[in-house]
């Protein structure tokens, strides 16, 4: 009590701080133990994390010199991510294109700049880096129900790169009749042996889709269509 620093600390001075919001009483302290407690986690197919945030728009643009046809270097450092999520349209010939920005921000996801050729099917024309071997995939497809309504094991997903228009391009020939424009695909590492990626494609009826779709957060260039989106998480 001789010390002027100091002061005698009664019920009454507690009852002061915890009116004032300084301290918190005993019943505040359990209730948000509870909530901090109880935080709901996603399902495992179901809603993600919120994805990463596009890069500035300056990072992705392209420098005046860099020759025609030829893809831009990517930034340092990447983004770390466990998965793309694309809106994607096959085309007749199996064709699906890849986003180009989101290579330049994760060259490493798709294993970029890729070594291998390919061998031209008419004398003459140009071969074109590819991935080599192609990535071996698991694919599942779903629409309304809560099954595949296609499933591809162990499938061999050819991975181009056509210089001339800068465009990455994958090509799976059974998702053609199956897989309705601005689908989306969910791509991750594979997490057993002898697998690159497990691919879910989520139609536009199937439950899930509006859930994924919300998680992309960046548009690709349209050509004055509708653009598609992608997105990491």
């Amino acid at each position: 009590h001789t010390c002027v620093a100091t002061k005698a600390f009664e019920q009454k001075l507690l009852d002061e701080l915890i009116a004032n919001g300084a301290v918190l009483s005993e019943l505040d302290k359990q209730a948000r133990a509870k909530l901090t407690g109880n935080y709901p986690t996603a399902p495992r197919t179901g809603l993600v994390r919120k994805p990463a945030s596009p890069l500035p728009a300056s990072i992705m643009k392209t420098p005046k010199t860099q020759a025609t046809g030829i893809m831009g270097q990517p930034q340092s450092p990447q983004q770390v991510v466990a998965g793309l999520i694309i809106q994607i349209k096959p085309h007749h010939n199996g064709e699906i294109f890849l986003s180009k920005i989101a290579v330049l921000q994760n060259p490493s996801f798709f294993g970029w700049p890729f070594k291998g050729l390919t061998i031209p099917k008419k004398a003459g024309n140009p071969a074109y880096p590819q991935r080599t071997p192609d990535p071996v995939v698991n694919i599942n497809v779903y629409g309304p129900a809560t099954t595949p309504t296609l499933t591809l094991s162990s499938y061999k997903l050819n991975t181009v790169y056509y210089s001339a228009k800068a465009e990455i391009r994958i090509t799976a020939s059974p998702l053609v009749y199956q897989v309705p424009d601005y689908s989306i695909m969910v791509m991750m590492p594979g997490n057993s042996a002898g697998i690159d990626y497990e691919i879910c494609i989520y139609r536009p009826d199937s439950p899930q889709y509006t859930s994924w779709l919300s998680a992309c957060n960046q548009s690709m260039p349209s050509g004055g269509k509708k653009a598609r989106k992608f997105g990491w998480f």
